[in-house]
């Protein structure tokens, strides 16, 4: 969810089963932390122990999605040798379908309370494979539903963000809130399963999960702060420290020696991990970056989004030059959120929100 997006007010409140019971009330804030800081320092739950479960829940995952991806990249290797006439997909060399945008209107209330707003979702569709029919709508996403009883509260305050490992043994999510919290959730757990952080001074605007080692998390700020989570060793470290909001943050697709974020106003930062230095530094936009997203079938193809109403796809070989050209520019009349790749690398998902009372 992008950091400016409204979704439940801070003092909701529910009263049926589903919710966990565990969530702390929110302490006061805390000020900037120059250092690494130790999960039970951070833990803000009323029993300590829960962070040894945690810990060990993570590093359950990390150790049976290793032993997945070793299986995995073997059976690569394999269909690698077979098919070496195969012709990648996912390139941009074929654009020429044009933009479209899917307008819905729904009545949701925000509070849950039978106060009603009015929300206008649009989203546009690049198309970048003309071998791709697009269609304009989807039955399926129309006739998707709300209702209280799948609501579950597992944090204080209003969630920037949210990921979910990428785990088919369990089901558990990691979110970020306005107040600096990061939160995880098992959802497949027989309590509660909710294990609340407190590693941030402001609100979370990233969070990123290591791809070949998940028990190692980063997470962004609005302070400027990049830390890493390290299951392992149960410190939150800190990795990088800007003078700049950070409102974004990614990773290419098999390179876990970069991190990609947006900084201040337009600004998108590359930080080399081995060296502990910013690799590269370029301005790219007129606004801040909300969004940054990689082609996973093409990791070379970057979209960014930004406040400023652009979306771009960019080709990384090309970014070092003065006056780099984008590959593709889809516009809005309003403040850009989100731009992501389809699976398949040939279309380009961008959002955008509209409030109207």
């Amino acid at each position: 969810m992008p950091p400016d997006s409204k979704g439940l007010a801070d003092d909701f409140s529910e009263d049926f089963n589903k919710t966990p019971k565990s969530v702390s009330p929110l302490k006061p804030r805390s000020p900037r932390v120059l250092g690494p800081i130790g999960m039970k320092d951070a833990y803000t739950g009323d029993e300590i122990e829960s962070n040894q479960v945690l810990v060990g829940t993570i590093l359950s995952i990390a150790k049976d999605t290793h032993v997945d991806t070793s299986i995995k990249e073997e059976f690569n290797d394999i269909k690698d040798e077979n098919c070496s006439d195969f012709s990648g997909k996912g390139t941009l060399g074929s654009c020429k379908s044009e933009a479209f945008e899917s307008t819905a209107k729904e009545e949701f209330d925000e509070n849950l309370s039978g106060k009603r707003k009015s929300i206008k979702r649009v989203v546009k569709t690049e198309h970048l494979d003309s071998l791709v029919n697009i269609e304009k709508s989807d039955p399926w996403l129309e006739s998707l539903d709300l209702k209280t009883k799948h609501v579950a509260r597992i944090m204080p305050g209003r969630i920037m963000v949210v990921k979910c490992f990428p785990s088919s043994s369990m089901s558990l999510i990691a979110a970020g809130n306005k107040f600096g919290n990061n939160a995880f959730w098992n959802v497949d757990s027989r309590d509660d399963g909710i294990y609340l952080y407190h590693p941030h001074s402001g609100p979370i605007s990233g969070i990123l999960i290591q791809q070949y080692s998940m028990s190692k998390i980063y997470s962004s700020c609005y302070d400027g702060f990049i830390r890493l989570m390290d299951a392992e060793k149960e410190i939150f470290d800190l990795v990088i420290s800007c003078d700049d909001t950070v409102y974004s943050l990614s990773q290419q697709p098999n390179n876990s020696a970069n991190l990609y974020f947006g900084e201040g106003h337009g600004g998108l930062n590359v930080w080399d991990i081995r060296t502990g230095k910013s690799s590269n530094n370029w301005m790219r936009h007129e606004d801040r970056i909300n969004t940054i997203n990689f082609n996973s079938q093409n990791p070379n193809s970057m979209a960014t989004c930004s406040t400023d109403g652009i979306a771009c796809i960019w080709g990384l070989r090309s970014m070092n030059s003065r006056k780099p050209k984008t590959l593709r520019i889809v516009s809005h009349n309003r403040a850009g959120h989100s731009a992501y790749f389809s699976p398949s690398g040939s279309s380009l998902a961008t959002t955008k929100y509209l409030l109207s009372y």
